[in-house]
């Protein structure tokens, strides 16, 4: 009886545990919804306007999610992450440690300690590298101490610095990293010679990173070595040096892959690189189909391929998502008038003035077609649009006195270039032009030209350039042999050839033949 009794009595206590495990269980996830379910609706109150579409779009569908479903490690590291790549901190360091306590990754700590030295909370940030650590890998532990190093170094803790580098060289000796931060410890050590050493050593293994000049320019001026410290400061890239793990780079996967792609795209361009830009452009596109700044870019860099068939596709994309957008109709000319289909360059060209009336290069360009279809008074027209407001430059000018000698302004045109030497007697261009004008079907009356002549011959003892064309000009005015013309041509020419000879004589029979050059010589530089 007494047996049974006990037997009852253990069977009691067993299903009172079990169902306290229960309750303590069902309370613990409770608890766990309602701090996900608050941190869900404190996340829906951040404004995000500023943020890219592809971001908006991607935080939205993972709380509808989380909102839905309750915890999901892999949906709440990915907010985390995207509230910490647009600046959200405070936020994110919430969604961080919730994972933390919940995840034996080591990678929530590592952010968490990122987000702790940002916020200049170093104990609290070792306090997260120390838990982290207790959770890596080797090749982990390196990336945790690293973090840690860099901090120390921030504060000024250089043997600490120090102490922890050790630690990273018996775990991984050759880290690239650890090597730059060791040759910066010396340089803050004034041990330039240790710096010099290591920095060379790292120039050696990364001979593309043009970044480690810098530094140890810093370094030989340190040791008052100035020559070196000179050749290698101007032998440099301001270009950040990075050196991205895998925390980091799940980060910007996760967190902001749109602003992550434009940084390695620029990074690209830079570099020449530009099929794999164009490549990373096209990934881009897949985040933001409706973004025309993305298109048109996509479009620049088929054009600098000479692939002017999608260049044309992506920038008409563009147009189509952004029909106001001056750079885009300008480009679209310009691929128009590459594959000489005038009438729909004109279009695009006309459409681009239409947002933005004193655009250069849309006037530029639409004043070359009316040239070439013979209506010089509508490119002159369009080009006294610029002038008029003061905006010129030398393809502005050579094409309105283009313009205008079409149309037998030789003396209007005159005027105009007079004006120009007036303003800036200096500008050598203006004076070619001015001969390449003088050059054209109209003759002036003799002491005009002999003013104008002694002012160009002044000019020619400055810019030896301009002897062809002046030589060609005393041949009008029939003041010069072709033998006297050719010894003067070889007398001023800063790059005589035979092929220039050639051309010469050439334009010299032209002129005794029909008195003018026509006005192709203005497409002359």
């Amino acid at each position: 009886m007494t047996l049974m009794l006990n037997n009852n009595t253990q069977t009691i206590h067993l299903k009172i545990i079990f169902l306290t495990l229960i309750l303590i269980l069902f309370l613990s996830g409770c608890q766990e919804n309602n701090q996900t379910k608050s941190l869900i609706n404190d996340a829906k109150t951040v404004d995000r306007q500023l943020w890219d579409k592809y971001s908006q779009k991607k935080i939205a569908e993972l709380l509808e999610k989380i909102d839905n479903n309750g915890f999901s490690e892999k949906a709440l590291e990915q907010v985390a992450l995207i509230f910490f790549s647009h600046g959200e901190i405070n936020l994110s360091q919430k969604f961080l440690t919730l994972l933390s306590q919940k995840s034996l990754l080591p990678d929530y700590d590592y952010y968490l300690a990122q987000i702790a030295i940002k916020k200049e909370a170093y104990k609290q940030a070792d306090k997260y590298i120390i838990a982290g650590l207790t959770k890596a890998s080797d090749s982990d532990k390196v990336l945790f101490y690293l973090l840690r190093t860099e901090m120390m170094i921030s504060l000024g803790e250089f043997d600490k610095a120090q102490k922890t580098l050790n630690r990273i060289n018996q775990i991984q000796s050759n880290n690239v990293q650890s090597k730059y931060i060791q040759a910066q410890l010396y340089l803050l050590n004034n041990n330039c010679k240790k710096a010099i050493q290591s920095y060379k050593e790292l120039i050696k293994l990364l001979p593309q990173y043009k970044q480690f000049n810098a530094p140890l320019a810093s370094a030989y001026r340190q040791c008052g070595e100035y020559d070196l410290a000179k050749k290698h400061t101007i032998d440099h890239s301001n270009a950040q040096l990075q050196f991205p793990n895998h925390f980091t780079e799940k980060k910007q996967l996760l967190g902001n892959p749109v602003a992550s792609l434009k940084v390695d795209i620029k990074a690209l361009i830079s570099q020449k690189r530009i099929a794999k830009a164009t490549e990373l452009l096209l990934k881009l596109i897949e985040l933001e189909p409706d973004n025309d700044r993305s298109y048109l870019n996509l479009g620049s860099m088929y054009f600098r391929m000479n692939d002017l068939t999608r260049a044309q596709k992506a920038y008409s994309k563009s147009h189509e998502l952004n029909p106001d957008n001056v750079k885009t109709s300008v480009n679209l000319g310009i691929v128009m008038l590459k594959q000489n289909r005038l009438d729909r360059a004109e279009y695009f060209f006309s459409n681009a003035l239409n947002i933005q009336p004193l655009n250069v290069k849309a006037t530029l360009n639409l004043a070359s077609i009316k040239i070439r279809l013979n209506k010089a008074h509508e490119a002159e027209l369009l080009l006294r649009k610029l002038l008029d407001q003061n905006i010129f430059n030398d393809k502005i000018r050579k094409a309105f006195i283009m313009s205008l000698s079409m149309q037998n302004k030789h003396l209007e045109a005159l005027d105009k270039i007079t004006q120009w030497i007036n303003q800036d007697s200096n500008l050598q261009n203006i004076h070619q032009l001015l001969l390449q004008l003088l050059l054209q079907n109209f003759t002036l009356d003799n002491n005009k030209y002999k003013v104008i002549e002694e002012q160009l011959f002044a000019q020619l003892k400055l810019s030896p350039e301009l002897a062809f064309n002046f030589i060609l000009l005393k041949a009008k005015y029939n003041h010069i042999t072709q033998n006297e013309a050719l010894k003067l041509l070889k007398q001023f020419s800063t790059s005589w050839s035979k092929q220039l000879e050639l051309k010469f004589i050439k334009q010299y029979n032209e002129i005794k033949e029909t008195g003018f050059l026509g006005n192709e010589i203005f497409n002359e530089s």
